[in-house]
């Protein structure tokens, strides 16, 4: 199979960091998880990340050794009755390598944050209305803290006699909130196909490698899916039209970040609100498993689309499949 990805991913996930064991749960696959639990505990949903570093000597603060920044988490539910949760990244928005799950038993929720084989750490989990911990929000807030655990926080500069204590805040977001959009990332978008596409000086090998991509098996995949009318079949499906099966697609980008999955951005020829990220599971080797998910991107804009109608053909390449 054709392992060539296009061009303009390269820089896709530059600010991300490694995501070795990261689960991925996208928005329509969420939507489909919730509509199929019959009770919902009240704190699976949808998550900003709060996260502080602090180094301390005793009770002595020393310094914040990280300003606090903010990723997007989705809670969910792994299993029945045992009450696990998963914390997984939602997609295409970015985020770090966190291992972790909160459980609950009874009454209480804790916290399990594994940073190594056999390095864990287990820490009680505050679940609250926000202003009752201290956060401008009226919604759900939860809140946990620990020290790393010894070799960790020397990995991050403590020394004898310091230690580490990391602070996570989780605020609970609506759909709206969460997914919204980043105007100044769909112009960086724009920029990239117009260089991947259409610059001028790319050779007729670099059209042939795009071309590869557009007839791996992913693609011939997706088109046999879409022809059969299996696609009804997969969470995200609902955001296309019934005849879709009669619409061609092209490959703009493709993601590759996340292990045993591979994202691949189509824009459909007639059907254009949007362009869509299409998820599929894959092998350790990078080989096709399955069709995962459906989702509308908020990575590409109308003006993104607009230069993509431009290009039916470069150098004899057909994008269209």
């Amino acid at each position: 199979m054709p392992k060539t990805l296009l061009p303009s991913l390269l820089f896709l996930f530059l600010f991300a960091s490694p995501c070795k064991a990261q689960q991925l749960l996208t928005l329509s696959e969420y939507e489909l998880a919730k509509e199929k639990q019959s009770e919902i505990d009240s704190i699976v949903g949808l998550y900003v990340m709060i996260e502080q570093l602090e180094l301390y000597k005793g009770n002595q603060l020393l310094k914040s050794i990280s300003e606090k920044y903010e990723h997007r988490y989705v809670f969910h539910f792994l299993e029945k009755p045992a009450e696990v949760f998963d914390l997984a990244y939602p997609g295409e928005l970015g985020s770090t390598y966190l291992p972790s799950q909160i459980y609950k038993e009874e009454a209480f929720y804790y916290y399990l944050a594994a940073f190594a084989p056999g390095v864990a750490i287990e820490s009680n989990l505050l679940v609250r209305k926000g202003k009752k911990l201290g956060v401008e929000s009226d919604d759900l807030v939860l809140y946990t803290q620990f020290d790393l655990p010894e070799e960790i926080a020397m990995q991050k500069g403590a020394k004898e006699g310091e230690r580490i204590l990391k602070k996570i805040t989780w605020v609970k977001s609506d759909l709206d909130e969460f997914y919204k959009t980043d105007f100044d990332m769909q112009e960086i978008m724009v920029e990239h196909l117009r260089s991947t596409f259409g610059d001028s000086s790319r050779t007729s090998a670099d059209y042939s490698k795009i071309e590869a991509t557009a007839n791996d098996d992913f693609v011939i995949h997706f088109r046999n899916v879409l022809n059969t009318d299996e696609i009804w079949d997969y969470p995200g499906s609902k955001y296309f039209p019934a005849k879709i099966k009669e619409d061609r697609f092209q490959v703009i980008s493709v993601n590759n970040e996340f292990p045993k999955t591979v994202t691949y951005y189509i824009l459909f020829e007639k059907h254009q609100p949007q362009v869509y990220e299409v998820l599929f599971n894959t092998t350790n080797e990078g080989e096709l498993v399955k069709l995962k998910a459906i989702n509308p991107s908020k990575l590409y804009s109308k003006k993104a689309i607009n230069l993509m109608n431009e290009l039916d053909e470069k150098d004899g390449v057909v994008f269209w499949r």
